[in-house]
């Protein structure tokens, strides 16, 4: 097995290959920061700040995880695979979200932002209003 793993070796890099060439990275993906709201407010998730390390564009696939017992929440087709999508807590309790990007040939981890809605408006927190001007992999958006 060993020689036939070397002979294997000699030959790809007699075609003019090398071992380990090309990039293997995968798309990194990002839903944006946790926040908490208000009951009955809505918010946006965003996934603008993914990338794909290559450069190539991305698909997007959003999902449920958890949500406050009693919600109605359930996010369309649409939502789904859309770079970004608004929704309103419509019950008190944490709303996790994951977020997959794919780039075609390779996927993400999956990334998970999650939502607090509260009743104690002392308690909203929510991400800075500042556009964000560059993905994670520091291109300019």
């Amino acid at each position: 097995m060993r020689s036939l793993w070397l002979s294997l070796m000699l030959v790809f890099a007699g075609c003019g290959g090398s071992v380990g060439a090309g990039s293997l990275e995968a798309p990194i993906a990002d839903p944006g920061d946790d926040r908490v709201v208000l009951v009955g407010d809505s918010t946006t998730l965003s996934g603008l700040l993914s990338c794909d390390p290559s450069g190539g564009g991305l698909h997007y696939s959003w999902s449920v995880l958890e949500k406050p017992e009693g919600s109605a929440l359930m996010l369309s087709n649409a939502a789904k695979t859309s770079v970004q999508f608004g929704f309103r807590a419509d019950v008190a309790g944490t709303y996790l979200f994951e977020l997959i990007v794919t780039n075609g040939s390779r996927r993400s981890i999956g990334e998970v932002v999650a939502v607090q809605a509260t009743e104690d408006p002392a308690l909203v927190v929510t991400p800075a209003n500042t556009p964000p001007t560059e993905d994670r992999c520091g291109n300019s958006i």
